[in-house]
Formats: structure tokens, C-alpha cells, sequence
């Protein structure tokens, strides 16, 4: 397991550090598969420094060859280095650490760092005694507490939202077939009872689900739970349709956008023939294919 951690990439105006993980993956892609890039939350609170939402991302790589070697990690870590540099964006505060073992301390300093504040030196402290490479790279260097934080939590494999799942394309949308999300070894699990109001649900809190028709909303985002992916949904009521719509946010800034209609989200007759479904023959209105959904997705930090 290769571990890439970042944080404090971006600004409000800026692309976010999740579309930069996103582009580091692509640049080492030839020697590196992408296994997920998860984005964590850390402490919401006024008095730590964030750009939206304080959130930091971790990249898990895996070698597509032979096991990479110190001299390929650090080749790895000076592209990744290279990359967020000549990306620096005026105003923030960068992060990077690379790890390939992460011990129980650097996941322990990952939960503090989602619970309590932080500083600098406790992160570059408990780094070099664990022996794993953190840098800051511009401004204050305040990215180091989430760049570690973010290995930390993806190690343990029970925390974050995938922004991106292996090295599958990022255009599942609204009402999407059980089944297509199963094929991209994506969990499907149903939420009922007290599980639905829990806010980290566990693989164990939830019935796996194999048909049906699950609104994903803006965009598919499952959670990563016991390192595989798992998106948790409860039953399209009302008020379900009415919270995934509140939290498809659009834009950086915590202005909320409405999901578009289905004919908007561009719901192919591939996916519909998935469910035996006839786009052109059964379907004259958008109304009439969100009638069918029978699923919502749950949106977890």
C-alpha cells in the first residue's frame, strides 16, 4: 500500500485538492495504479484555518509492475512533489507525505485531527518518529496536519468519501442500476432502523443490495469502509429525495445547487437496458424514470 497524503492545495477561486489528487494520480499513472483517492474530513471548527470545509485527501497507489522500490518511491515522491509545486496556488498552504507502512500512531494522530486542534510541530514530531517523509511546500505549511492525518485514516481503511474508486471514470449520475455499480466493485448497502441516522455507518450496518435502481445523485460517492467500497443508500422517500438534493453542492463556497431533471443528468438507455428498460419506448417525461427509483444514496463525510 502506497499512501500519498495532501492538503491545503487550493484556494476559494482555485480548482480543489481533490481535483489535484486526482491529476497527481494521472501524471504517475504509467508506473502507479490508482487504487482510490479518498477524501477525509478533518475538525470543522472556525478557529482552524480551511479553505470550505477542511477536508484533505490521500492517494493509495499500488506499483502496476514488480514491487516499487525505495528508488521508485522516491522518484514518486519528488514527481508528486514536482506536480503540487507547479501547481501552487497563491494563498495556501501545502502538504505532502508519502508512506508505504502506517503504523497505529499515525492513524490515532488522523482521529485527533477530525476530534480536537492540532499544531504543526506535533505532526512533524510524531512524522519523523514514525519515519515517514512530510513536507510542507508554501505558505505556512499548515498542509502537513491533514496530508498525515489523511494517510492515517486511509490506512485504516473506515473513513472517507472515494472521490475516485480504482481507475473507473467519474460519470455515474442520478438513477443508476444497482447492478452497474456492482460491476465496478462498488458495494451497494441498505440502511434501515437506527443504522439510518448514523452518521459513519459501518459494512455491518447494512443489507447488501443487488437490484433496484439508486438515485447517486451529482455524482456516485461512496464511502470507504474495511478498505472496499460501499455506497450506503436508505429508501427513496421524500425526505431522502429531498436531503441528497440539499447536498449536492456545486461549488466550493457552500452555495447549494439543485439537482438537475434526469433528462439533464443525461441517463443513457445503456444504463436503462441494464433493468430490461426501453428509454425511448417507456419513457416520454424525466418525472416518469424518477418514478422508478427505489434507492437513495446516503452523502457520509
Amino acid at each position: 500500500m502506497i499512501l500519498v497524503g495532501i492538503d491545503d492545495t487550493d484556494s476559494l477561486e482555485s480548482r480543489g485538492t481533490n481535483k489535484l489528487a486526482r491529476e497527481l494520480a494521472r501524471q504517475v499513472s504509467v508506473k502507479f495504479r490508482c487504487r482510490a483517492i479518498v477524501r477525509h474530513q478533518l475538525l470543522f471548527d472556525l478557529r482552524v484555518p480551511f479553505t470550505s470545509h477542511n477536508g484533505s485527501a490521500c492517494i493509495w497507489l499500488e506499483a502496476r509492475s514488480v514491487a516499487a522500490t525505495d528508488a521508485d518511491l522516491a522518484t514518486l515522491y519528488d514527481d508528486m512533489r514536482v506536480g503540487m509545486l507547479a501547481d501552487f496556488i497563491e494563498g495556501s498552504d501545502p502538504g505532502l507525505c508519502l508512506a508505504t507502512h502506517v503504523p497505529p500512531e499515525i492513524t490515532a494522530w488522523g482521529r485527533r485531527c477530525q476530534q480536537e486542534i492540532v499544531t504543526q510541530a506535533e505532526a512533524r514530531d510524531l512524522a519523523t518518529r514514525c519515519g515517514i517523509r512530510l513536507e510542507g511546500l508554501g505558505g505556512t505549511n499548515g498542509g502537513v496536519i491533514g496530508a498525515l492525518a489523511a494517510i492515517g485514516l486511509t490506512a485504516d481503511g473506515n473513513d472517507g468519501r472515494l472521490v475516485q474508486w480504482q481507475e473507473w471514470p467519474d460519470e455515474l449520475t442520478g438513477p443508476t442500476p444497482v447492478e452497474r455499480l456492482w460491476e465496478r466493485d462498488i458495494e451497494v448497502r441498505t440502511l434501515t432502523g437506527d443504522a439510518v441516522g448514523n452518521p459513519r455507518p459501518n459494512r455491518s450496518d447494512g443489507r447488501e443490495l443487488q437490484t433496484g435502481i439508486v438515485d447517486v445523485g451529482k455524482h456516485a460517492r461512496a464511502n470507504l469502509r474495511e478498505h472496499r467500497a460501499c455506497l450506503f443508500v436508505v429508501a427513496a422517500t421524500p425526505e431522502a429525495k429531498s436531503n441528497l438534493r440539499e447536498n449536492c453542492t456545486g461549488d466550493r463556497s457552500g452555495v447549494r445547487h439543485k439537482m438537475q431533471s434526469s433528462q439533464d443528468r443525461g441517463v443513457d438507455a445503456a444504463s436503462l437496458a441494464v433493468q430490461g428498460i426501453s428509454a425511448a419506448d417507456q419513457f416520454s417525461t424525466a418525472s416518469q424514470l424518477d418514478d422508478l427509483v427505489e434507492w437513495v444514496a446516503v452523502k457520509l463525510k
